[in-house]
């Protein structure tokens, strides 16, 4: 229903008021010369250099001073429309500019003035409890992933990963004795632990390494192999066969009845220094400790030695073993 046309009589002269309905609420619209003649309904204001009568939306309120709707300020709210003034947020609440409500940040969140919003605490960080309260930092060897409510205390044999926000046990050849975020450390050379090892002594030698736990580990030599971790001594091939790689050997299948001698090198001297009596002796020196017929053992063939590989060759013949 559209409600009828309303005349005021002013001091200044004669208005007409219209009154046309939108929504089920009644705004007058002023036709004047006298803005003050006009009057708005309860609830409703009057502008400054309007002629429409308006209402202060949800997140304003009416100022007086400067006649103009204006935000609530932060820390406040206001959920309805109308003149009346913005509320303050309850204990632990916040808002931002404009808002018809308040905000309870969750727990692990905190609120960024900013951008008006509840953010995550960020990795380090944590926040137990819900509101706008900045969130705290962690304490020392603890720490934190992305919105935690609280931090984490990595145990013994676990370190933490940003990536996964999570404390994951320490890799095979790492351990770690104490508690908190720091990494874990490395086994010493040449030897493996389980994942999660908690001390030094989980770092055991590799196959084909023998050693005290904890300390040096050594490849098992030419001859000998070892197929398990520990500590244990590297076992001998069987009596008639060899170790066929250098050094490090981790299974009696590597222990083979042929072998082949090749050697490369050269020589800080003339060639024709390494006479054929010299790889001679040598064939035969290999060939009474490997036990075998000499026939066995492949023409040598001296093209590039160093002094390095002709020691080596020395330990090959004094031990009896062949490499292929």
């Amino acid at each position: 229903m559209i409600a009828p046309t309303q005349h005021k009589q002013s001091s200044s002269g004669s208005i007409t008021i219209e009154t046309t309905g939108s929504h089920g609420n009644w705004r007058p619209v002023c036709r004047y010369f006298f803005r003050e003649a006009c009057d708005c309904d309860a609830g409703l204001i009057l502008p400054r250099g309007s002629t429409e009568c308006t209402v202060c939306l949800i997140g304003q309120t009416w100022v007086s001073e400067t006649s103009t709707c204006n935000d609530c300020i932060p820390g406040q709210f206001k959920p309805n429309n109308g003149t009346g003034a913005c509320f303050t947020c309850p204990l632990d609440e916040t808002s931002g500019t404009g808002f018809a409500s308040c905000v309870n940040c969750d727990i692990g969140q905190t609120w960024v003035s900013e951008t008006s919003t509840c953010n995550d605490c960020i990795p380090g960080k944590f926040k137990p409890i819900t509101g706008s309260s900045a969130c705290l930092t962690c304490p020392r060897n603890e720490t934190s992933g992305t919105g935690f409510a609280r931090c984490v205390n990595c145990n013994i044999g676990q370190t933490w990963v940003n990536e996964t926000s999570t404390c994951n046990g320490c890799i095979p050849g790492k351990f770690k004795t104490s508690l908190g975020s720091g990494a874990c450390l490395d086994c010493q050379d040449n030897s493996i632990s389980t994942v999660g090892s908690s001390n030094r002594a989980s770092c055991m030698c590799k196959r084909g390494f023998t050693g005290i736990n904890t300390g040096l580990c050594k490849m098992c030599e030419p001859g000998t192999y070892k197929a398990f971790i520990g500590s244990e001594i590297c076992s001998k091939c069987p009596v008639g066969k060899y170790a066929s790689v250098l050094f490090g050997s981790v299974s009696e299948d590597n222990c083979s009845k042929t072998f082949t001698v090749k050697l490369s090198f050269t020589l800080n001297v003339a060639e024709e220094s390494i006479t054929n009596d010299i790889k001679i002796q040598i064939r035969e020196n290999v060939a009474e400790k490997m036990g075998i017929d000499i026939s066995k053992v492949s023409e040598l063939t001296f093209r590039s030695v160093t002094h390095v590989v002709l020691t080596i060759l020395a330990v090959f013949a004094t031990r009896g073993v062949c490499i292929a």
